[in-house]
């Protein structure tokens, strides 16, 4: 099935990581997840159409299993599901097989660390729920990779100096294929120590495809000071230099060459107690000035993660985890599929790289058998020269409910919104409600109250 010669060596990579892994660490600690999951979901625009789409109700039967490798040095999770989903007007059922792998651990200690994941799937117009294809073999991967390194020098300065590597592997469309190459350092005083703070950084990316490369470097420098216990103000000022290279004949053409300009940004970081931070800053870069936030809240039950951000980027909007609210990789009743939900879905690619102008939120409220939880994303993404824009509101409203030891309950509500003036199948409204019953063989474990993370 993986006939896909970069969809194989990424497999292959992926395993021979495992067994690195297995074989560099003598006291081990596995286990075996098994689930099984039965389901229907209703849909009002099964293929995502502008106007006549049409209503569908889908049936799933989902077996998975999940094995977690901790060791000494390294922990590995490793998951394979085989989703089998019955169309009631459709007349091909579908049958689409995922692997989902991820890996980290240290190389030296206190020095060089790793973190790798792989996610390969059917391809489908929406991650989150299987669509109708014209060609059920094709296959699509992503495979992502990070080797940095970490040392704190004290109370004098910390170094990170990191190489991460993703690609994205397609069958069915070989020209959207892209690599990204980034390379990230940073030397800066840490500021937990107080006082004046100074840092030096930069980076330097490169994202391309057969249509297309775009490579984009910056140097900066960093000064900032703790203005009371709890509220830190840092300036960043240097030089970003941009490049975009398009193949001989194409129709991209936003911005082709090279530019340099300054890049500034001025944040304020308010951090009442270790459950609280808010970040909200102002800054300039190529694509123009605007504001950035983050805020990461927790009480006892429930939690918040809040942000807006102005990046670069080659995937369409997706909603990438309700797992980012605690237990990433733990099967339990408040996330029975989080690396589905977090990894799983493969992005629709982009022709080229968009400015994205995205603001995130997930909400959840955890009860001792019952969770509730709101995730949502709105994105504004703009091409280069300005000539089209994608704009996507994205929601999710879930109820987990535990009805016994072995078995839990999902009710689920998705809301999406595209629109865009030059692609038409990027327009389209749909409304979809899940119902989902989860079996685990082993037992549902205690909830891990994992760090809250913005992806």
């Amino acid at each position: 099935m993986l006939a896909h010669s970069k969809t194989a060596k990424l497999f292959l990579y992926s395993t021979m990581a495992c067994w690195l892994t297995y074989s560099a660490s003598s006291a081990a600690n596995i286990e075996v997840f098994k689930f099984f999951e039965i389901g229907a979901t209703a849909t009002d625009n099964l293929e995502l159409l502008d106007e006549n789409g049409s209503s569908e109700l889908v049936l799933n039967v989902s077996p998975a299993v999940e094995l977690k490798y901790a060791g000494n040095r390294f922990g590995v999770v490793a998951r394979g599901e085989v989703d089998y989903l019955r169309f009631t007007d459709a007349e091909d059922d579908i049958v689409d097989p995922r692997l989902l792998t991820k890996l980290s651990g240290t190389l030296i200690d206190n020095l060089l660390f790793l973190d790798a994941s792989l996610v390969v799937s059917q391809i489908t117009d929406d991650g989150d729920f299987v669509r109708l294809s014209d060609d059920d073999d094709n296959i699509a991967a992503t495979f992502k990779n990070t080797v940095f390194l970490d040392h704190s020098f004290g109370r004098v300065a910390d170094f990170y100096l990191a190489h991460t590597f993703t690609t994205f592997a397609d069958e069915a469309d070989d020209s959207l294929e892209s690599n990204r190459n980034v390379i990230d350092f940073n030397l800066e005083r840490n500021p937990q120590y107080g006082g004046l703070l100074w840092g030096l950084g930069g980076s330097y990316s490169v994202d391309s495809s057969d249509l297309n490369e775009f490579s984009n470097s910056s140097v900066y420098a960093k000064l900032g000071t703790t203005l009371s216990q709890t509220l830190l103000a840092e300036l960043r000022f240097g030089i970003e230099r941009r490049d975009l290279e398009v193949e001989e004949g194409s129709d991209i053409t936003a911005n082709a060459g090279e530019e340099e300009s300054d890049v500034w940004q001025l944040d304020f970081t308010w951090t009442p107690s270790e459950f609280t931070s808010l970040t909200a800053g102002y800054g300039e870069r190529f694509f123009g000035r605007g504001p950035t936030f983050e805020l990461k809240h927790r009480v006892r039950n429930s939690r918040i993660v809040a942000s807006y951000t102005r990046d670069i980027t080659r995937q369409t909007a997706s909603l990438d985890g309700i797992s980012n609210l605690g237990g990433t990789l733990n099967p339990t009743i408040s996330n029975p599929d989080s690396i589905e939900l977090n990894n799983g879905s493969i992005a629709s690619q982009l022709d080229e790289p968009f400015i994205d102008n995205r603001f995130r939120l997930a909400y959840k409220l955890a009860g001792r058998r019952s969770d509730f939880i709101i995730d949502a994303v709105y994105s504004e993404q703009e091409r280069l020269d300005s000539s089209e824009e994608i704009n996507t509101l994205l929601g999710r409203v879930v109820f987990d409910r535990q009805l016994s030891n072995f078995l839990s309950l999902r009710l689920q509500y998705n809301h999406q919104i595209s629109e865009s003036e030059s692609r038409e199948a990027l327009n389209y409204t749909e409304n979809r409600f899940a119902v989902k019953f989860i079996y685990h063989f082993d037992g549902v474990s205690e909830f891990e109250d994992d760090e809250l993370e913005i992806d």
